[in-house]
């Protein structure tokens, strides 16, 4: 269950952050009663954690997802969230977003892949997974140069065919 709690918020705003004692990131948009989240898992959770959960059906302040036996639910405001993810063999973690980000996607080899970048200490950084269809997944590698107003992002992945290059958009819940 993704909870919630917002105001009237017209506007689309993304919160990004880790999940905490993992090398995963955290990317929740939301746009009025809609929202999504995707958790784009590191080099130690990238086949494990990453994973969408969207639900366009907000009723009052509760949005339901659960995908795979994992669980996220989440308290959400525009200055900040914090929540758990559950693993379907109940191991919680624990994630506070802080920061303002933008959360990509994109349609390739039949799967939808995901990237959450975030402000680093070194100025944007990018962390994204690409899927196919027979579940293969790896890390995605920015080609563009990274800025919070991108409407387009070109990465790479490599993959057991070679070297892929595709789009991915900003989302919109």
């Amino acid at each position: 269950m993704l909870l919630l709690l917002l105001g009237c918020a017209p506007d689309v705003y993304t919160l990004v952050g880790t999940l905490d004692e993992t090398d995963a990131w955290i990317g929740v948009a939301v746009e009025g009663d809609s929202a999504l989240a995707y958790v784009a898992g590191g080099e130690d959770t990238l086949v494990t954690h990453s994973r969408w959960f969207t639900d366009a059906d907000l009723f009052s302040t509760e949005l339901r997802d659960e995908v795979n036996g994992w669980t996220f639910e989440a308290s959400v405001t525009e200055s900040g969230a914090t929540g758990t993810l559950l693993s379907p063999e109940d191991e919680l973690f624990t994630f506070e977003l802080l920061d303002t980000g933008v959360l990509f996607d994109a349609a390739d080899s039949g799967c939808r892949d995901g990237a959450v970048m975030r402000p680093g200490d070194g100025g944007l950084e990018l962390q994204g997974v690409w899927c196919d269809t027979l579940g293969s997944q790896e890390p995605v590698i920015p080609v563009t140069e990274l800025a919070m107003d991108l409407e387009l992002l070109e990465v790479q992945v490599e993959t057991d065919a070679g070297l892929r290059a595709f789009d991915m958009g900003p989302v919109r819940p």
